[in-house]
């Protein structure tokens, strides 16, 4: 099971995630200064979604939740405010 994630997170933009890897069902969370963002139960894989992240969220922790198969995975960030500072990937 992976979280393909194509850009980091970036305020006033789209965020797109998607869940693969996996049979059966599948659920996405993402999360905002552990404030839950997005839920989505997905039937059959892939599981995918986008959510635009506004601008007053820039600096702040955004975390993927992907679980499917009895198991999750996780990815945190930071959310940037300009592309050219890239996404920094935070432990965890």
């Amino acid at each position: 099971m992976v979280l393909n994630i194509p850009k980091p997170p970036l305020a006033g933009s789209n965020f797109s995630v998607q869940l693969d890897g996996y049979t059966g069902a599948g659920k996405l969370a993402v999360y905002v200064a552990g404030q839950r963002l997005l839920e989505k139960d997905c039937p059959d894989p892939p599981c995918h979604e986008m959510v635009f992240l506004t601008r007053d969220l820039a600096g702040r922790e955004l975390k993927v939740i992907g679980t499917a198969m009895g198991q999750s995975i996780s990815k945190t960030f930071r959310i940037n405010i300009k592309e050219s500072e890239g996404g920094a990937m935070m432990a965890g």
